[in-house]
């Protein structure tokens, strides 16, 4: 997945591996107040890049250069760290392992749930983790949104998602918002959701798409999690802030069909739904009988995990690569004429 994240090095010279990670360095002091660990590792040395508070509380107050020393410290079993060795290898957008750490007075049991995030260009790979005691992993939602928390937010950035313009009110999550976004993003949503939103914004970034959305979970200045809707838009404009976006505190979770979940068929049936066309109807227009649309359907809620429309209606966004039907003005009757 090639995925830029953050500018490549202007006026800097030819940017390195090592670059790299000092931007994540640098940028994620802004979340030190997590109530989760949140560890950065090189993937490629195995060097613990950041580690917050949280997570050396977590680690016993000890955190070793790289993560491999656990082992021969008797931290982490051998098994445990080959299996986190093999989801890193492999490059997983988002991966889950439950593992022992074996810390004064005993045996404490810790849950990681980790995304990879490649550079390419440099070679390099980061993981972004998230570990907290097992049991705690739970996604915490504010019942009510912060009084503090503005509901909306308004964002511009570059090709390159560096921040352009930013919303004042983002003093309210944290005290220095122009930290680089780019890393940012990798701590400030959840990792369960960053195999969605990656591709969705690669496509956006490289103009495949002119509008995204996707509801996701993000960090709070309260320290927990909290659903977000974003909505992403390319700008008509050759300016140096070609990207808009919106952010809405919502209090209800939404997900995204990601890409490749359903066939480009059913992803054009999905959204006739969300347009509020009856199964006869999209039937009808597809030129199909109605028990095969509904067999179509019975897919679709098998492949989303659903039971019915209405769940689905409820639970997903309209996939935003179908276009919204365009009306026929040839049937359009003007209200005068309707009077007469």
């Amino acid at each position: 997945m090639a995925y830029r994240l953050g500018p490549m090095g202007e006026g800097e010279g030819e940017p390195t591996a090592a670059w790299w990670f000092d931007r994540f360095r640098a940028s994620l002091t802004a979340i030190e107040h997590m109530r989760f660990g949140q560890v950065v590792v090189d993937a490629g040395t195995g060097e613990i890049v950041v580690c917050n508070p949280r997570a050396r509380e977590l680690l016993g107050g000890w955190v070793p250069d790289h993560v491999q020393d656990l082992v021969p410290a008797g931290v982490l079993g051998r098994p445990a760290y080959d299996e986190l060795a093999a989801h890193a290898a492999a490059g997983r957008d988002g991966w889950r392992s439950e593992v022992t750490l074996h810390l004064p007075p005993g045996p404490s049991e810790i849950t990681v749930i980790a995304a990879t995030v490649d550079q390419p260009r440099l070679g390099a790979r980061a993981i972004v983790a998230l570990v907290c005691p097992r049991g705690e992993e739970r996604v915490f939602i504010d019942s009510v949104l912060p009084d503090a928390a503005p509901m909306q937010l308004q964002f511009t950035y570059d090709e390159h998602l560096r921040i352009r313009g930013i919303d004042p009110r983002m003093g309210v999550y944290w005290d220095d918002p122009t930290k680089e976004l780019g890393a940012l993003i990798w701590v400030c949503i959840h990792p369960a959701d960053i195999h969605l939103v990656v591709p969705w914004t690669e496509r956006l970034v490289t103009g495949e798409l002119d509008r995204i959305e996707y509801t996701v979970r993000v960090i709070t200045h309260l320290g927990n999690w909290t659903p977000a809707h974003f909505e992403l838009r390319r700008l008509l404009s050759d300016g140096d802030a070609p990207i808009a976006v919106t952010l809405t505190l919502v209090g209800e979770f939404k997900d995204t069909i990601a890409a490749g979940q359903l066939t480009p068929r059913e992803r054009a049936v999905v959204a006739a739904l969300f347009d509020g066309h009856r199964v006869p109807q999209i039937a009808a227009r597809d030129d199909v009988s109605v028990k095969t649309l509904r067999n179509q359907l019975t897919a679709v809620y098998r492949k989303l995990g659903v039971a019915d429309q209405g769940e689905l209606l409820g639970s997903y966004h309209r996939p935003v690569d179908v276009p919204h039907p365009v009306p026929d003005l040839r049937s359009w009757v003007p209200p005068a004429s309707r009077l007469a």
